[in-house]
């Protein structure tokens, strides 16, 4: 039965099957809906607000895509090991040997500066990380602020320092860096300077003492070309007198007197606004490791090589013990990187992680400030509390730009995205099939040298 077969509106439409569509009247009459009435026009501030979201959906949409899209390729065998391609070409079985291959996570090895600092868990804002970041992290990093990307990325990047660092030691993951594990670290060390003091072999000066010696006066040389008076500096001159008398003495005081310089040395380094102090404390470093050196050459003429293996370990140790304090907030627990990479530009001889963290510092100084410079770590900028400011007074598009800001940041900072940056796509091998199949260009990356003991 039609239920408008006897309504006068509908008969009237002409239309028996769907009266409602042919007739305005009926349509109010007889549908569960009201009229269509269109949506008021949008201001520009709740458009702005519509644009952000759809570019934060779109940067993640493309993300996710450009994983997906990886995957594929690693399955179909565009996996490259050593810089070595291995394709559709080289016989063999590719699925087995790929899955072998990604089963055990073999990755070419690092050789960029971004390669080993994303290898050490260090994050890097994209501008840095790479000469061609792609459009992708161009613009997360660029809607997340860049200022603000290299901050949220030295936040996390000092626990990665405080972690090296502490490794560096042997201590464990962890391990809050304070004056008492300092100590500790230097004391348990010590038993082989206790060793060599229980030795008796006597400590004869030579030549390579007294040059060492001479050596640790020359900070102020090139001020003293100008002004000779100002850049004298008598306890240095009353160092070397004391020191370089050619005396012979014990192994016992020997240990004594490096033991005495070395704490001197940390006191007077950490006066920075007091230029002749830190001059000294160099000095007394350099005084200590002369010594050191010295204890060694009479130890290997008398036949204590066992001796000696232990002594240098332990001076190694101790060393990195100092170098890491006189970087380190012992209140904070905080290592400075910047201070790690100002030692080895001195011609310290950093090693291992060390050597990592000063690299790193000197190579991507934005990734490595101090983050007790500039407040620690803050989601918000100046920026997005205006715009939560504008989204609380009627312009509710605007709270879409406060979540994308630090969103942004995070998507830039992420392990997907760092990994991209830090691995870009090598070039295939000249005429190979993967060479016509998806032709590349090298990507331009500072380059460092393994870090290594």
């Amino acid at each position: 039965m039609n239920p408008w077969e006897n309504d006068p509106v509908a008969s009237s439409a002409g239309n028996a099957a769907q009266p409602w569509l042919a007739d305005e009247e009926a349509q109010k009459r007889f549908t569960y809906q009201p009229p269509f009435t269109p949506a008021p026009p949008k201001s520009w501030l709740q458009k702005a607000g519509d644009f952000v979201a759809g570019r934060i959906k779109k940067t993640t949409d493309d993300l996710a895509e450009d994983t997906a899209k990886t995957e594929s390729e690693m399955r179909q065998g565009r996996v490259y090991l050593g810089g070595t391609a291995l394709g559709f070409v080289g016989g063999g079985n590719l699925p087995t040997a790929l899955e072998s291959l990604m089963a055990k996570g073999i990755r070419p090895a690092a050789r960029t500066a971004a390669e080993l600092a994303n290898e050490a868990g260090y994050v890097l804002p994209p501008s840095t990380a790479t000469a061609k970041p792609g459009t992708l992290a161009s613009m997360t990093e660029s809607l997340g602020g860049e200022a603000k990307t290299a901050q949220a990325a030295s936040v996390k990047n000092q626990t990665v320092t405080n972690k090296l660092a502490a490794k560096s030691l042997g201590l464990p993951e962890g391990t809050a860096l304070t004056d008492d594990v300092f100590e500790q670290v230097r004391g348990k060390a010590g038993g082989a300077y206790k060793a060599v003091a229980d030795s008796g072999v006597p400590i004869k000066q030579d030549m390579a003492f007294v040059d060492d010696l001479l050596k640790v006066g020359k900070q102020s040389e090139e001020m003293a070309k100008y002004f000779p008076g100002l850049a004298k500096n008598d306890l240095i001159k009353g160092l070397q007198d004391e020191l370089g008398t050619g005396q012979t003495f014990s192994a016992k005081a020997g240990i004594q007197t490096v033991r005495r310089l070395r704490a001197k040395a940390s006191a007077n380094l950490k006066n920075f606004l007091d230029p002749e102090k830190v001059e000294l404390g160099r000095a007394q470093r350099g005084a200590a490791d002369a010594i050191d050196d010295l204890i060694e050459r009479n130890l290997s003429d008398a036949g204590k090589t066992g001796l000696v293996k232990d002594y240098r370990a332990a001076r190694q140790t101790i060393a990195k013990a100092h170098d890491v304090e006189s970087a380190t907030n012992t209140a904070t627990g905080n290592v400075n990187a910047q201070a790690l990479a100002k030692l080895a530009d001195k011609g310290k001889p950093l090693t291992g992680e060390l050597k990592l963290i000063a690299d790193t510092a000197k190579t991507f100084p934005k990734a490595t400030q101090n983050p007790e410079k500039f407040g620690g770590e803050k989601k918000w900028s100046a920026v997005d509390a205006i715009a939560a400011l504008a989204a609380t007074h009627g312009h509710p598009g605007l709270l879409a730009g406060l979540v994308a800001r630090p969103t942004a940041r995070e998507i830039a900072l992420s392990k997907l995205m760092q990994n991209r940056l830090a691995r870009p796509k090598p070039a295939p091998a000249p005429n190979s099939l993967l060479s016509i199949l998806r032709p590349t260009q090298a990507v331009s990356q500072p380059m460092v040298p393994t870090y290594g003991p």
